[in-house]
């Protein structure tokens, strides 16, 4: 009887010794995952990532009104870019949200073509014109965005992409006169950047695709798009042509564009990926 209660007693501690080592075999692979657990997409978005981006664009044209319709004054959409630096946050394999810091160079201008003969001068002579490259100008700017984005895996480290959010910007304040003279002066205008002093939102849309590279960083190109409802720049003209009558009106730059997005995105994940079992 002895022995018997001795025999049960030796197999419950060595139920229990099971138990335990199986416990603790879970929750050790628990605070180290296994790397074959997980898909080569499921690795790469572990970690955040850091990238580089360049978006070269085109910005709307500057809105001008004008008391009459003459001298050809116009707007033309102009050229910019935007380039930084961008943090990835990864929510999940398929979503995420990024933030940056990104500077960005704005181009505007304005134009006007004047017949030589409101001047009270020969046909011969040019006309008085600052269409083309000569009334280009541009406004550099700082920018933070906020951005979710969406993945779709079309095969394994090859996606697409959309993205929605917004972006904080900022341009230092700055005033301008400017005069253009003809014998005598017939142009000038007053001009302000950022002349609320102040930083502004616009908002912004994109689509693209991105695939992993042999060193397991990413490449990216895409639409974006940045719309502005805020008038970064202002201004007033006004022409002053002898013997003409007096032509005046208002000049504001928005600063929305469509571009192209080109990134490179490194995933701090250089060594191979190890597929699940």
């Amino acid at each position: 009887m002895k022995f018997s209660k001795i025999k049960r007693g030796t197999s419950s501690l060595f139920i229990f010794l099971i138990f335990s080592t199986q416990i603790q075999s879970q929750v050790n692979t628990k605070k180290e995952p296994d790397n074959n657990l997980f898909t080569s997409n499921e690795l790469l978005f572990r970690k955040g990532h850091i990238g580089i981006t360049i978006i070269p664009f085109v910005c709307s044209k500057a809105v001008i009104t004008k008391s009459e319709d003459t001298y050809e004054i116009h707007s033309t959409p102009q050229f910019g870019f935007e380039a930084g630096f961008t943090k990835y946050f990864h929510i999940d394999i398929a979503h995420s949200i990024y933030t940056g810091i990104y500077f960005g160079a704005y181009g505007r201008n304005f134009n006007y073509n004047i017949a030589i003969e409101e001047f009270g001068s020969p046909p011969g002579w040019s006309d008085i014109s600052t269409n083309g490259a000569a009334s280009r100008e541009f406004n550099f700017m700082g920018a933070v965005p906020l951005v979710f984005q969406k993945r779709w895996f079309s095969k394994d480290k090859q996606f697409w992409y959309a993205t929605a959010g917004t972006t904080l910007r900022y341009t230092p304040y700055i005033e301008e006169n400017e005069e253009h003279v003809f014998f005598t002066p017939f142009f000038k205008m007053h001009f302000e950047t950022n002349p609320e002093k102040k930083v502004w939102l616009t908002y912004n849309a994109a689509g693209g695709y991105s695939m992993v590279l042999k060193n397991n960083q990413i490449l990216s190109a895409g639409v974006y798009v940045n719309l502005s409802f805020t008038s970064f720049a202002k201004g007033h003209y006004q022409f002053t042509v002898p013997n003409q009558p007096i032509v005046e009106g208002n000049y504001e730059v928005k600063g929305s564009y469509i571009g192209l997005s080109l990134s490179y995105i490194f995933t701090r994940t250089n060594k191979p990926f190890k597929s699940k079992t």
